[in-house]
């Protein structure tokens, strides 16, 4: 929405104090000073500035997958992304162009993301949803309606 790209995905993930009872690794204290499980973190970078919603969820996998310990129970993530630039700015860069380069994905997936935003603004944010949004449990509908996570 911003036209912001970014190189890098930063991945953390905190444990819940339920794990220590499965747990002989390094140990933390959390903000209360409770002995939690040390927390996991990892950076991705990807090879080229993007805003591609799925190169960014893929990245954020690969670090969950390799970072992540399945044993444990997971209380918190946090996802950041680093090294931001305005598209405008990396337009403006020279850049090596390969003869296999997957520029055509890149500029059919940035209309269809401007498409769906501009249906966004006009209607609304739930004017378009993805299918799991209708599942029993979600809350997608729900927290489009609210402002900062609050209900009005």
């Amino acid at each position: 929405k911003k036209g912001l790209l970014t190189d890098r995905v930063i991945l953390t993930v905190g444990y819940d104090k339920k794990s220590l009872m499965n747990y002989d690794g390094e140990i933390t204290k959390d903000y209360y000073g409770r002995d939690i499980p040390k927390h996991a973190h990892g950076t991705y970078n990807l090879t080229k500035y993007t805003y591609s919603a799925k190169e960014i969820r893929k990245a954020v996998e690969d670090l969950f997958k390799k970072l992540v310990n399945p044993d444990l129970y997971v209380r918190r993530i946090t996802i950041d992304v680093g090294h931001i630039k305005r598209a405008e700015d990396a337009k403006k860069e020279m850049r090596q162009l390969r003869l296999f380069d997957e520029q055509i994905d890149d500029e059919k997936e940035t209309r269809a993301n401007e498409a769906i935003l501009a249906i966004k603004r006009r209607f609304g944010k739930n004017a378009i949803l993805k299918g799991i949004n209708f599942e029993d449990g979600a809350t997608g509908r729900e927290r489009n309606a609210q402002i900062g996570g609050h209900r009005k």
